[in-house]
C-alpha cells in the first residue's frame, strides 16, 4: 500500500512540474499573440485614418493652419489677472 502512495506522490509532483512548464510557455505565447494582434490592429487603424485625413486635408488647403476669428487682445487680460 505504501508503494501505491509513493507512486501517486511521484506522479503528482511530475504532473505539477509539467503543468507549471506548460502554463509558463502557453502564457507567453497567448499574451504575446494578444499583444501583437491588439497593438497591430490599433496601429493599422491609426495609420489608415491619419492617411485619409491627410488626403482630405490636402484637397482642401495646402497648409494645416486654422484661422480663428474673434480672439481678443491677450495682453489686456494678462495685465489684470485678479
Amino acid at each position: 500500500m505504501r508503494f501505491f502512495f509513493l507512486w501517486i506522490d511521484f506522479l503528482h509532483k511530475w504532473w505539477m512540474r509539467f503543468a507549471h512548464a506548460l502554463g509558463y510557455v502557453n502564457s507567453r505565447i497567448i499574451l504575446g499573440l494578444i499583444y501583437i494582434v491588439v497593438i497591430g490592429i490599433y496601429a493599422v487603424c491609426i495609420q489608415f485614418f491619419s492617411f485619409i485625413r491627410k488626403i482630405q486635408r490636402s484637397k482642401e488647403t495646402l497648409t494645416y493652419w486654422n484661422d480663428v476669428e474673434g480672439i481678443r487682445d491677450i495682453r489686456e487680460d494678462l495685465s489684470r489677472q485678479f
